[in-house]
């Protein structure tokens, strides 16, 4: 996945595309700032670890394993390249908030946080954008190659998630309430937001559809795997 995210970054400077890269990491955050502040009231009749899950399932979406795929095939290269700001951003609110989300009521040092900002995704995102913003073209072999390979890692992730899923109590996952909550914020109250918030702020039409479809990508499959790594339920 990091050689996917430098492949995303492969686009031409400009001023153009610097702005609407700035406006999609603006939406970003508020995409995500909303819910956080959302969930914090939400499932507190749950445990501890099970509430700290389901508040990470509302907050973070699935933007580089569905969200890459599915901008790239209706938008195009330049889709890709979008989704990759946007997920530049996701990763970084992930490994910081989102890991804090998951460690309440576990004494963490702040130095274990800082770790755990060096994983590859980020580092791929970074390496990406740094290409970009330097004008730094790498070889066209590298390129296919990298694009190749970075390509393998949306079929394996569901691999991995099918399964955990195997291991999941279905019954109490699809009947508990907390799940439908969850849902309903994720998939209709976040998108449709965003929808208004892009008509009042005179958002144009094409960064609107972006982040409008950034927004309603279902919870994101690392959810499980970064609630086992932070000790918490990986109900989602």
């Amino acid at each position: 996945y990091p050689l996917l995210m430098i492949v995303s970054f492969r686009q031409e400077l400009s001023v153009n595309g610097v702005g609407l890269m700035g406006t999609v990491l603006v939406i970003a955050f508020i995409i995500h700032l909303v819910p956080t502040v959302i969930s914090v009231f939400l499932f507190r009749g749950n445990k501890l670890s099970e509430a700290a899950a389901l508040r990470f399932g509302t907050v973070f979406q699935s933007c580089g394993f569905v969200g890459y795929p599915l901008l790239k095939a209706v938008f195009g290269d330049l889709g890709a390249f979008y989704c990759a700001c946007f997920v530049l951003f996701s990763t970084l609110y992930m490994w910081t908030v989102g890991a804090f989300m998951l460690s309440v009521g576990k004494k963490r040092s702040f130095g274990t946080h800082l770790k755990a900002l060096a994983n590859p995704t980020l580092i791929g995102a970074v390496v990406g954008v740094l290409l970009f913003l330097c004008r730094i073209k790498l070889p066209s072999f590298l390129m296919l190659s990298f694009s190749a390979v970075g390509e393998m890692a949306i079929p394996l992730s569901m691999i991995v998630l099918g399964s955990m899923f195997r291991e999941l109590p279905l019954n109490e996952v699809f009947l508990s309430i907390d799940t439908y909550i969850a849902a309903f914020i994720k998939l209709i109250a976040l998108p449709f937001a965003v929808l208004v918030g892009c008509m009042i702020f005179g958002i144009s039409k094409w960064t609107s559809y972006i982040c409008i479809l950034m927004a309603a990508l279902p919870t994101t499959v690392c959810a499980p795997l970064m609630a086992e790594k932070f000790g918490a339920s990986r109900v989602k």
